[in-house]
């Protein structure tokens, strides 16, 4: 009994003197996930600013008289009664000539001619004058002449049309006269009471002479379309001399 006691005594003794299993520590907590950072707004773009206004046409009025060589910007008007030179100008526009005005159209110094990048309008009682050196006139649009009082139109090139109606006797010599002249379009010279002559020319449209109280007159010219002549008082000249690569009818039928 005192054996068992002694060793029981001494496995206490080892059991107190072993240290104790130190308790198993707590995981860290997983720390929290920060927010992500919100996202920046887009700044809205900024308005586009307006369209500036297209600047409107300039305007020159004549007289006085461009400078020779000069280039006119925008639009040029001949003042109603007024007499207008050009001497190889250039119009980036179009040319009215009003009423009862004359424009007398020339070369200058040079030889350069006259250049109008638009149409050239030929007013009542007005008068176009473009003298024969050459080429003193070179029109990229279309002239019309309507109730004028005298056009002369020679050794000049229209890219356009060239239309010229009603026009009458007025002040000194009347007349229509287009010689030795390029049209890239259609020629009419309709309801006239002065004289009506197509002479020396080209036309690449056609050509339409009709209802003139006056001579008419088609001589020498090349034509690229049709030939129309009706109504014409006096009848219609130069039969057998012209190039018509289209159809003649009318009074131009034998031509």
């Amino acid at each position: 009994m005192k054996h068992f006691s002694a060793a029981t005594v001494a496995f206490g003794i080892m059991l107190a003197a072993a240290p104790a299993t130190p308790a198993t520590p707590a995981a860290p907590a997983t720390p929290a996930t920060p927010a992500a950072p919100a996202t920046p707004t887009t700044p809205a773009a900024p308005a586009a600013p307006a369209a500036p206004a297209a600047p409107a046409t300039a305007t020159t009025t004549c007289p006085p008289d461009p400078t020779p060589g000069s280039t006119v910007s925008g639009n040029l008007i001949v003042q109603p009664d007024a007499i207008c030179d050009l001497f190889g100008v250039t119009v980036t526009g179009n040319v009215q000539v009003q009423t009862n005005a004359f424009l007398s159209v020339n070369a200058d110094s040079t030889g350069t001619g006259t250049t109008i990048d638009g149409n050239l309008h030929v007013g009542a009682g007005a008068t176009l004058a473009s003298a024969t050196t050459p080429r003193t006139m070179t029109v990229d649009g279309n002239i019309e002449a309507d109730q004028c009082n005298n056009v002369d139109i020679e050794g000049d090139k229209v890219a356009g049309n060239v239309d010229i109606q009603n026009c009458f006797t007025g002040l000194g010599f009347s007349q229509i006269l287009v010689g030795h002249t390029e049209i890239a379009g259609n020629f009419n010279c309709s309801n006239n009471s002065v004289d009506c002559i197509l002479s020396l020319s080209s036309v690449k449209g056609n050509v339409q002479i009709n209802n003139n109280q006056s001579e008419a007159v088609v001589y020498l010219n090349t034509i690229d379309g049709n030939l129309l002549c009706q109504g014409n008082a006096l009848g219609v000249q130069g039969a057998k001399t012209n190039n018509i690569a289209g159809l003649k009818r009318g009074q131009c039928v034998n031509f």
